[in-house]
């Protein structure tokens, strides 16, 4: 089984975009979500289209080792959560 959440944040041409994944048992299909960061803050929406999760918010604070977080789900605000920095789950 998998749990845990896991997103690859990267540049592209309109600023920067992130490959979300959470696991609840098992993988989620991949979300695509468009990243803002201002300053250390960083938050993101997940479309409604997205089964799930869709509808979704997160807002947290980068720092050196990664994203301290919460997402929000049809209004409740989650736990606190920790995105570390480097390897994922899937990475070779």
């Amino acid at each position: 089984d998998l749990l845990g959440v896991e997103i690859k944040i990267v540049p592209v041409r309109r600023g920067l975009q992130g490959a979300l994944q959470i696991a609840e048992g098992g993988s989620s299909e991949i979300i695509v979500v468009n990243v803002t960061v201002q300053g250390v803050r960083v938050k993101f929406d997940i479309r409604k289209s997205y089964p799930v999760y869709g509808g979704g918010s997160f807002q947290g604070v980068l720092d050196a080792g990664g994203i301290s977080g919460r997402f929000t789900f049809n209004g409740n605000v989650q736990d606190e959560i920790r995105l570390r920095r480097g390897r994922g789950y899937w990475d070779n």
